[in-house]
């Protein structure tokens, strides 16, 4: 059987020559997986930051230990002294591309929020059509019921059976997808593009912002512009 330990560690927490990114023990047993050659486990992608010693890899085994992790220790001893080492600035370049990478997954999750459910209704794609077009202006659930042919109601209710969230909610999502695109414009004032989008006011803006993407338009540009450089 194989176990994977996965520990991060800081200044303050195992020891003081810096995080140890990821360490992983072999429980013993008869797995072809537990029987791997020392090479083929010093191949996976775990790194430390700092050069392996001997005090630290005492640390760590006392740690497993603690834990009740049965471990072969000549085994996690070979892959431990096998690891490579990052230098600072090949750890900072990982942060940034995980960094983008996780922005790219947000985005990526909050369009598949918006398409999840096939629209199979005609009033339904009709509304998300105007919508499209309209976004930078003032659009209300009533004007669109109105011009799909349904009372406000019963859009309100078929619409949120058909996407999975509120007609405002929806608006609000497609702005903001907008609004993402723009500010990776540094030239752009963010009062600038929240107005481009249609919301009515800044602080609308950043508050619905805030609220799906779990940071301000001004964090949102910071992180963008830093992971560039």
């Amino acid at each position: 059987m194989l176990q994977v330990i996965v520990g991060t560690r800081t200044a303050t927490g195992w020891g003081s020559t810096g995080p140890l990114l990821l360490c992983w023990a072999v429980r013993s047993g008869n797995s072809s997986a537990s029987r791997q050659e020392p090479h083929r486990l010093s191949s996976d992608r775990s790194s430390l930051l700092s050069d392996p010693c001997s005090k630290e890899f005492n640390r760590i085994t006392k740690t497993l230990l603690d834990w009740g992790t049965e471990v072969d220790l000549k085994r996690l001893e070979e892959y431990y002294f096998s690891l490579r080492v990052l230098s600072p600035e090949q750890y900072h370049s990982l942060l940034r591309l995980l960094s983008v990478f996780a922005e790219h997954l947000a985005a990526c999750a909050n369009r598949f929020r918006m398409e999840r459910k096939p629209a199979r209704s005609g009033p339904i794609v009709k509304a998300k059509r105007l919508v499209q077009e309209r976004f930078q202006e003032r659009v209300s659930l009533k004007e669109v019921a109105a011009a799909v042919n349904v009372s406000a109601t019963y859009f309100s209710r078929l619409f949120r059976q058909a996407t999975g969230m509120t007609f405002v909610d929806f608006v609000a999502r497609y702005r903001i997808e907008k609004a993402k695109n723009l500010l990776q414009d540094p030239h752009r004032r963010i009062s600038e593009v929240a107005f481009e989008v249609g919301f009515q006011s800044l602080s609308q803006f950043n508050r619905s912002f805030r609220r799906i993407e779990g940071q301000s338009p001004k964090q949102y540009r910071a992180a963008i512009t830093k992971s560039l450089r």
